[in-house]
Order: structure tokens, then sequence, then C-alpha cells
């Protein structure tokens, strides 16, 4: 059996430190179900040291800075960026928000359980400066 190394563009990844720390658990996991099924003798990057995030407050946009993102955004964007902006959904939340949980009727956007970091389903009413952005 022999030992598969990283491959070197692992350590060449110019990005942020979110990206790199992915990448690193990723490879590792990887290399943890290989040993595991004995593809290869040990995890090469078991002493790799993980870098440590710290993150610092969330940047609010201006009003001019949040009219000047709607105003570029494209047809397929803008959605996102106007939910995001005026509906109080969480940046997960909006990844996973399909059109049918939006009911314009009722002024509602369903937040499915499987969806929300909560895992609680909750009603997020649309507001009406949501609403002329839609």
């Amino acid at each position: 059996m022999t030992l598969l190394k990283p491959p070197s563009c692992l350590f060449r990844i110019k990005s942020t430190c979110w990206t790199w720390f992915a990448s690193m658990s990723a490879a590792a996991t990887l290399y943890t179900y290989a040993r595991q099924v004995r593809w290869v003798e040990s995890n090469p990057l078991v002493d790799v040291p993980r870098a440590k995030v710290v993150l610092g407050s969330p940047e609010i946009l201006t009003v001019e800075q949040a009219a000047r993102l709607l105003e570029n955004a494209d047809a397929t964007t803008l959605p996102f960026h106007a939910f995001g902006l005026f509906g109080g959904l969480r940046a997960g939340e909006l990844q996973r928000l399909l059109w049918e949980q939006v009911d314009f009727e009722h002024d509602l956007i369903e937040v499915t359980a499987k969806s929300s970091k909560t895992a609680s389903r909750r009603s997020v009413t649309i507001q009406p400066n949501l609403r002329k952005w839609l």
C-alpha cells in the first residue's frame, strides 16, 4: 500500500480563509475515509495546523449602497437581493428558497423547517418595499 500525497494545488490556493478551511476539511475527510477502507496507510493532513478564523461584525449596507445594488441587479439576481434586504431571510434560507414558497396573494414567504437554520417552520410577511422590488 502506498501513501498518496495531497496534490500541491491544495497548498497554492489563494482565497479566503473559509475557502482554505473548507478545502482542507474536505481533503482531510477524504483521507480519513481512504484510511478506513485501507486505500492509504495514513492521513497526511492530520498534522496540518487548522486555521483559526475570527469573524468580525457583519457589515450593513447603507441605504445608498442597497439602492445601487438593487438598481444594478439583473432579473435573475434581483429577487435574491430584495429578499435578503427586505425579507429578513438568512443567506442559507435565501439559497434554498423556492418560488412555490412565496405566496403573493397573502403576502407571505414560507421558510420550511428543512431550509431554516433553527429547523423550525416560519412565515415571513412580505413588506410593501419588498413587494415593490419583486
